[in-house]
């Protein structure tokens, strides 16, 4: 019984030791601003893209968060008004009240 559990007290160790080294090698998780990954998309966009008009969920679909795999709207409209974006209403019926998103021109 006493050599069964010296055998079990090592291979034990000898998984924790592997199981370390295999966490030791995962890819590192870095976290973006917000602000950096907005003007990076924009940066990134052709001009026609650039000049148009967008939705919050339209940029959260494309942005990385910080807790989960999108960032709140509220978060994201906060940068976008610090970067100079104007916010408007849509009234009409296909619109229903939506805020848009427009460039700094």
């Amino acid at each position: 019984m006493h050599a069964y559990l010296k055998a079990e007290i090592a291979n034990l160790c000898k998984e924790a030791s592997t199981s370390d080294k295999r966490s030791s090698q995962s890819p590192v998780y870095t976290y973006t601003p917000l602000r950096n990954q907005i003007i990076k998309l924009v940066s990134e966009m052709p001009p026609e893209l650039r000049q148009r008009s967008w939705s919050i969920t339209e940029l959260a679909k494309q942005l990385n968060g910080r807790y989960k795999a999108h960032p709140h709207p509220q978060n994201i409209a906060k940068e976008l008004m610090a970067l100079g974006w104007q916010r408007t209403r849509v009234w009409t019926s296909e619109g229903r009240g939506s805020r848009i998103w427009h460039p700094p021109v």
